[in-house]
């Protein structure tokens, strides 16, 4: 099974949002383990919707996490998980320096 045959947005097609998602917080929100750009391995990174979009769910930052293959294919389209660590609303504070704005912008298209 692909991420494709989950719904899951993978990195290989990502947008610059998901590329500094991974850049920043490179875990998994829900095991926090690792993630990688392996797309074949289980730890494979992934854009998940916390409440789906086939529940209701919007594409505002507050409802977008990070999540490793395994635990985006346990998860489909429950709503009965435990929140994910961090959502990407957590991630898009402002940077706190030029030296760090200009080492995000480098992730950017």
């Amino acid at each position: 099974m692909t991420s494709e045959d989950t719904g899951a947005t993978d990195l290989s097609k990502s947008s610059k949002q998901l590329r500094r998602a991974f850049v920043l917080r490179p875990f998994c929100g829900y095991c926090d383990e690792p993630l990688s750009y392996d797309q074949y391995g289980a730890r494979y990174a992934t854009l998940d919707h916390i409440i789906p979009k086939g529940r209701g769910g919007t594409e505002a930052l507050d409802n977008k996490t990070l999540a490793c293959l395994d635990c985006n294919r346990a998860k489909a389209n429950s709503l009965k998980w435990a929140p994910p660590s961090f959502t990407f609303a957590d991630l898009w504070a402002p940077p706190s320096s030029d030296i760090e704005h200009h080492w995000l912008d480098q992730y950017d298209d």
